[in-house]
């Protein structure tokens, strides 16, 4: 609407002008007289109409930072855009050029004139902008599929399953592996003097199926009362003696491995969230971590890991 808005100014100025330069010799249209007799109507609508689209690109810019920190670009480089850098040096060489002729009192031809200048680079200036805008989506677009994160939509009201219900009412317990020990009273106090020797925070991966999958944490006090109450039965559950880390991500290599679970907790709600790595998913992985409160990277079979599965629970 301001492009529209802003080209009809346009041409409504340079019509005024020729009229004026002409002596009247070239007449008005209907359209250009209508502008004229209620040029401060117009002027203001024009103005309002800028104002929005400027506050709604930054209220878009601002969206779009969230999101590009989320997937672990914390400097926004994705929303840059050389054409949004041109879009506001015009904006203010169009309000300048407004304010001038406004305090000034020359020829009507010369204050049309670069009224019509003003009014020219304002549109360029929402052209730049769209050009900006579609380059920047695709740049974002880019960013997210390059770091492997799985957007998830927040507070999602819950969906009827896709699943058919026949399947849904016997679900089938997963197999627990019969190579592994249980997590009887000797595997827990395990655990707890692990814990309590690093006097750190401990990474429990609770896995319930081949897809299922969820971090708990072992405190550093030892207490594992409250993570061995909420494991699931017949779930396989590994502990990992390194510890989540705080620091940054950039620069960490992890040691060769057919896969990686993935540890990142988050860094406003401090929810633990799980990812599966492929090997040459690493990178993404350690981009989305940068924002992460604290991460870690467990390979797949880490032999310094201690691993049981909860038959104890079953009844």
């Amino acid at each position: 609407m301001a492009a529209v808005l802003g080209m009809i100014l346009l041409v409504s100025d340079f019509a005024l002008w020729a009229y004026l330069a002409s002596e009247g010799a070239t007449g008005l249209s209907p359209m250009v007289r209508t502008v004229f007799e209620n040029a401060a109507a117009f002027d203001l609508i024009y103005l309002l109409l800028v104002l929005g689209y400027v506050g709604g690109f930054v209220w878009w810019q601002h969206s779009t930072r969230q999101l590009l920190r989320r997937i672990g670009d914390s400097t926004g480089a994705a929303a840059r855009h050389w054409a949004v850098g041109a879009w506001n040096g015009l904006i203010v060489a169009g309000f300048l050029i407004r304010f001038a002729i406004t305090s000034s009192s020359g020829e009507p031809e010369t204050r049309i004139a670069y009224t019509s200048l003003g009014v020219g680079l304002r549109v360029v200036a929402i052209s730049l902008l769209l050009i900006g805008v579609w380059e920047i989506r695709g740049q974002v677009r880019e960013a997210v599929a390059d770091s492997g994160v799985v957007l998830r939509v927040e507070d999602m009201p819950a969906r009827a399953s896709a699943i058919p219900a026949q399947l849904l009412a016997a679900p089938a317990a997963p197999a627990p592996a019969a190579d592994l020990p249980d997590a009887d009273d000797e595997f827990w106090d395990r655990v707890r003097r692990t814990a309590a020797g690093l006097r750190q925070d401990l990474a429990l991966l609770e896995s319930s199926g081949p897809y299922e999958h969820r971090w708990l944490w072992v405190p550093a006090s030892g207490d594992v009362t409250s993570a061995r109450a909420a494991v699931a039965p017949d779930a396989v559950i590994t502990i990992f003696s390194k510890p989540p880390v705080a620091n940054e991500a950039k620069g960490f290599e992890p040691e060769p491995a057919e896969g990686y679970h993935g540890f990142l907790e988050d860094a406003e709600s401090g929810v633990l969230w799980f990812q599966s790595v492929a090997p040459h998913r690493v990178p993404m992985f350690l981009a989305r971590a940068r924002s992460a409160a604290r991460w870690g990277l467990y390979p797949i079979g880490d032999p310094t890991a201690i691993t049981a599965v909860n038959r104890a629970l079953r009844p």
